[in-house]
This record gives structure tokens, C-alpha cells and sequence, in this order.
């Protein structure tokens, strides 16, 4: 878990990389990930719901990605994930669930909100790609959705959706990689002719 945390959302480029700019006359705004960011402003957040990670807790916890350090929000897990999820069966399966936020206070800064949200969502792709590659490298199976109830899954992570919004989520695990739950497909099996 470590690894895939450090390899999409780290710091990749940091100290030694500001050091080298900075010799040549360059000042950076902040660290580099191994994805791209708009405006190098690093505005996306990392938070993993552990449901079966080895040697972690069952709970939630926000990424810190500077340090490389997880925080923990809350021990276990009270509230329906399939429920917030909106039933879809991979939250079932999931060893891990990370949801990606977007921190629209740092893009306002910088960008007009329409382009806000733009780089936010390009953001959320770049890392959702290298999510992807890094969990198949570590042989796990994935599924990425944007289909939830943002009320409850920003909550459930503690950020008020508005500076800060639960935009996509990502998940991994050794579960089927059928996208139907088998539940759904005894259902399809008793109605088909």
C-alpha cells in the first residue's frame, strides 16, 4: 500500500530538484508528483478507506503527501460504502478505496474558476492513469468511479465541498474483475430465457 501511495501521489521531485533550480537562478512553487499538475499546485488530496489492507487498521485516513505519512481520520467504517457508492459492486470487493478531492482553494489562487476546474479534472485523470498502472504493476485488480453521492463521500472524508470536493474514486484489490456483483448475475441468469 505504501508503494502505490508514494508512487501516484508522493513526492517524487523534491529537495534536491528545488536545489538544482534554485542554483540556476529558478524558484519552484512546490514539489513534483509522478503526474502532472496544473500549475505545479499539487490540488489534489489523497484520502485510502482501508477495508483489508495488510498491517493497517480498518479505517479512513488522509495522505499526506509531502511526508509521505498517513493521517488517520476515523477508526473503521460506520457508514454504508455501498450506499454512497451508489451499489456499485466493486466496493464490496475492494481491499482499498482512495478518493481523490480537489482543492479548489489552491486553483483559485492561481486560475479563474472555470480553468479551476478545468486543471482539477485534468488532475484527477493524471493520477487516476498512473493509479491504475502502478495497482496492475502490484498485481492488483482496479475500478475507478466518479459515480457517488457527494454529500455523504465528503463526509465521510471530512472536507466541506466547497474549498475542498470529493471529485473521483479509485480502488484496488484481489476481487473479481467481473463489473457485475454475483448477486447481479445469478439475478440476469433466473430472468434471461
Amino acid at each position: 500500500m505504501s508503494d502505490i501511495l508514494f508512487t501516484t501521489f508522493g513526492k517524487i521531485h523534491g529537495d534536491s530538484h528545488k536545489t538544482k533550480l534554485a542554483k540556476r537562478g529558478i524558484l519552484t512553487v512546490g514539489y513534483r508528483r509522478s503526474s502532472p499538475s496544473a500549475g505545479c499546485l499539487q490540488a489534489t488530496e489523497a484520502y485510502l478507506i482501508a477495508l483489508n489492507v495488510n498491517n493497517l487498521e480498518r479505517g479512513i485516513y488522509h495522505y499526506r503527501s509531502h511526508q509521505h505519512i498517513l493521517t488517520k481520520l476515523k477508526d473503521g467504517i460506520d457508514p454504508d460504502l455501498s450506499q454512497i457508492l451508489c451499489h456499485q459492486s466493486f466496493a464490496l470487493d475492494a481491499s482499498f478505496l482512495i478518493v481523490l478531492s480537489s482543492r479548489f482553494d489552491k486553483l483559485w489562487w492561481k486560475y479563474p474558476h472555470s480553468r479551476a476546474y478545468r486543471s482539477a479534472l485534468m488532475d484527477v485523470g493524471h493520477l487516476s492513469q498512473t493509479f491504475s498502472l502502478v495497482a496492475t504493476a502490484h498485481k492488483l485488480n482496479t475500478w475507478l468511479t466518479g459515480y457517488f453521492i457527494d454529500d455523504l463521500l465528503n463526509d465521510l472524508i471530512k472536507v466541506d465541498g466547497h474549498k475542498e470536493h470529493s471529485m473521483f474514486v479509485l480502488a484496488g484489490g484481489h476481487g473479481p474483475m467481473d463489473p457485475l456483483s454475483p448477486g447481479v448475475v445469478k439475478l440476469l441468469k433466473a430472468t434471461s430465457p
